[in-house]
């Protein structure tokens, strides 16, 4: 019944042996379940094992709660719990004497809110250390967002994604695209980076004209004919890197037909074809067509 309650208190101890735990609660209902203090340890498997289960008030593993366990189960299993209420997991008192293996299993764990007992961070290093599953994931997000903490689910969607594309079961034609957004756009959390590499081809094709420029790459059409100043250099390079936005500078000083300048023409085909790519890039971040649903 929803009402009982479970509390292990300060001073209790369980040891047990085995992949069924110290603790078994699989499938409990309950009111209520708090480890205050408690003391869970097996020596060849989890220490508390509590899956399906389906608390209403609110389950506290913790404060003070010390949970060892052994293998790739984890420590604490929470696999599809529902906990209406508030959740605490105290996860600094978990430790896994296999120091490869995750410290708690919470696939399809769902709670209200954020959870309690460690900040957002240290649940992201305690999802990274268990095998991907989106739902944790958005869960976590969903509850910083609920918190009106954007920033924090934005970490936690990147941290998704960084785990996805480790562990992830995705095809090497979108692990690729992933990794290319990660870089340009944050896995288009951070639309931000693309304007940052857009700012860089135009910072390249500024040089570049003014370099190729002073090199005789850069001259004025007749009858004003001769080489162009620095000013016009500079025109050319935002005219051959920046998308739509047009200085005017060509109209007065041109690429010719040098060594230099052919240089210059083909290195602006390909800024022009980046500038055009960090742009449609940003705006795909902007407007999130480029974030993979959870």
């Amino acid at each position: 019944m929803a009402e009982q309650r479970a509390f292990f208190r300060d001073g209790f101890t369980a040891e047990g042996e085995g992949d069924k735990g110290a603790v078994r609660l699989n499938g409990a209902r309950l009111g209520i379940f708090s480890c205050h203090g408690a003391t869970l340890r097996n020596a060849t498997g989890p220490a508390l094992v509590a899956e399906s289960a389906q608390i209403e008030r609110g389950a506290f593993l913790g404060p003070g709660l010390t949970a060892v366990g052994h293998g790739d189960q984890g420590v604490v299993r929470l696999s599809g719990t529902r906990v209406a209420g508030r959740l605490r997991l105290d996860i600094a008192g978990l430790s896994n004497t296999d120091m490869d293996a995750p410290l708690a299993a919470v696939e399809a764990l769902t709670y209200a809110g954020l959870p309690e007992g460690a900040p957002v961070s240290h649940w992201l290093t305690m999802l990274a250390g268990a095998a991907y599953a989106p739902q944790p994931y958005q869960q976590l997000a969903a509850g910083c967002r609920a918190g009106g903490q954007d920033r924090e689910a934005r970490a936690v969607l990147i941290a998704q994604r960084r785990h996805e594309v480790r562990h992830g079961h995705l095809t090497p034609a979108v692990r690729a695209w992933v990794r290319l957004t990660s870089w340009t756009l944050g896995y288009g959390y951070q639309p931000w980076r693309a304007l940052g590499w857009l700012a860089g081809v135009v910072l390249v094709a500024v040089l570049l004209a003014v370099v190729m420029g002073a090199a005789g790459g850069l001259s004025r059409p007749a009858p004003a004919a001769g080489r162009c100043g620095v000013v016009q250099a500079v025109g050319v390079g935002l005219d051959l890197s920046i998308p739509l936005i047009k200085t005017g500078a060509r109209q007065t000083c041109d690429v010719n037909g040098t060594p230099a300048g052919q240089l210059l023409t083909v290195a602006g085909w390909v800024l022009q074809l980046l500038g055009w790519a960090f742009a449609t890039l940003f705006v795909a971040g902007f407007t999130g067509a480029v974030r993979r649903p959870g």
